[in-house]
């Protein structure tokens, strides 16, 4: 056994922490979330142009800039000044499909409730399937902010891939067949 030149924990006597030398953290009573911090965002002149611009024509809006100049929190202040919260993110890996952004099939409990199913049942695929950001967003009451972030970590033709999505306002889901 390694010896410490610290005791956290004190065997000798009744098991109870030594609370002199555990870490103390300040407690943060402020959300510093995005959503929280829309409210004080201030988009520049070509920012708020290209916004109204969108919203005016109804198409979506893709914002592209170094990181940290604000991309997120835009979609977050058009959240708020719209009264369109809570915002749909979507947080883009390098392994994304433009399908993820619509759906999830779930394969591993389809395969799992075949096994288990007797020879004579039926299971519909389409219980197997989740809704994904631009799913929600399209069959949603009330228009919707999605955030796809990071879409620069995504395959090359990621972005492609949602064009028809996006102008159709539909898509098919292959597994349902």
């Amino acid at each position: 056994m390694n010896e410490y030149p610290f005791r956290l924990i004190n065997h000798d006597k009744d098991g109870s922490i030594n609370p002199d030398i555990l870490a103390t953290r300040p407690f943060l009573a402020v959300d510093t979330s995005f959503a929280a911090e829309a409210k004080h965002f201030i988009p520049g002149e070509r920012l708020e142009t290209a916004m109204n611009t969108a919203i005016a024509v109804g198409s979506p809006l893709l914002i592209t800039g170094e990181p940290g100049t604000g991309k997120t929190q835009a979609a977050y202040y058009a959240a708020y000044k719209l009264g369109l919260e809570p915002v749909i993110h979507f947080q883009v890996k390098s392994e994304s499909t433009a399908k993820d952004l619509l759906y999830n099939f779930d394969t591993v409990r389809y395969f799992h409730d075949a096994h288990l199913a007797k020879e004579d049942s039926v299971l519909k695929k389409a219980d197997y399937v989740e809704k994904q950001a631009l799913w929600k967003a399209m069959v949603s009451e009330h228009p919707r902010v999605v955030l796809i972030d990071e879409i620069d970590k995504a395959p090359r033709d990621f972005p492609n891939d949602l064009l028809h999505e996006l102008d159709q306002m539909e898509f098919s889901i292959t597994e349902t067949g």
